[in-house]
């Protein structure tokens, strides 16, 4: 989901600290609704249900991160979220059915809100689960922020890829990509979903996507999170950095991401 900024007051420092980034910084904030003062900011943008965190919850969201955090390619977003003085990881917990993360940035803090989605799939992308390329997605979506994305997005790759998408920032569909097809792969593939069957689901979607030079269906929809998408991809499907193109690769190189391929 596309990563806001907002203002905000200071938050609680975090809990127990650990010897790797992403696990130290992160805390869990219990919020009861939008009635509570402290979620004034955010049901702004985002009217929901907040709820406090269970500890089960928890658990599985520290457990997500634990490949994120050893996953030595992500020592590139290490790096620009101290640069960018981040101090914490922020946890929300939401109630409802729509996609399964979000994230936005609050004065010198990232927050993460996870929904019901989040919780259920069992989909699994090589050695990862999908939770955890969830909360990598979201950190690039945040990496995308801090590095001005607007210019991001006027350079001229990104313009030409922006061609092969089918929504979202001033772009044209592309004749290679038949946007039916791809909303009818898309449907197909939450449908799979809902009855269980994740790992049917997960090659459905690669199978559509890779051969087009895309990470997955998702990346597809939208160019911001093409570039969420591919950052997540890289850092555990050993299978992503051989199916980019070489204006992909150089592109990566030319704007210190090398390090991903």
């Amino acid at each position: 989901m596309l990563l806001l900024i907002v203002c905000a007051a200071p938050w609680a420092g975090a809990e127990e600290k650990t010897s790797d980034y992403f696990q130290s910084h992160a805390v869990f904030v219990d919020l009861d609704g939008c009635g509570d003062p402290r979620a004034e900011e955010f049901c702004k943008f985002l009217a929901v249900d907040y709820r406090p965190w269970t500890q089960e919850e928890r658990r599985r969201v520290r457990e997500a991160l634990d490949p994120v955090s050893s996953a030595p390619k992500l020592s590139v977003l290490i790096s620009d979220f101290k640069k960018n003085g981040i101090k914490e990881i922020v946890f929300l917990r939401v109630y409802d059915d729509q996609d399964s993360a979000g994230s936005l940035v609050v004065n010198d803090r990232l927050f993460i809100y996870l929904r019901n989605q989040f919780f259920t799939s069992k989909s699994m992308y090589g050695t990862w689960s999908e939770q955890s390329h969830a909360l990598a997605h979201e950190f690039f979506h945040a990496y995308a922020h801090f590095n001005a994305p607007q210019s991001y997005f006027s350079d001229p790759f990104w313009t030409s890829l922006a061609a092969a998408t089918s929504w979202g920032y001033p772009m044209k569909t592309n004749a290679n990509i038949v946007k039916s097809e791809l909303n009818a792969k898309v449907r197909e593939r939450v449908s799979l979903c809902k009855s269980g069957k994740f790992q049917e689901a997960a090659a459905l979607d690669l199978e559509y996507s890779r051969p087009k030079g895309f990470p997955s269906l998702y990346s597809m929809t939208q160019l911001g999170e093409y570039f969420a998408e591919l950052g997540s991809f890289l850092a555990h499907d050993e299978d992503m950095a051989s199916a980019l193109k070489p204006d992909v690769r150089a592109w990566l190189q030319e704007h210190q991401l090398g390090s991903l391929l």
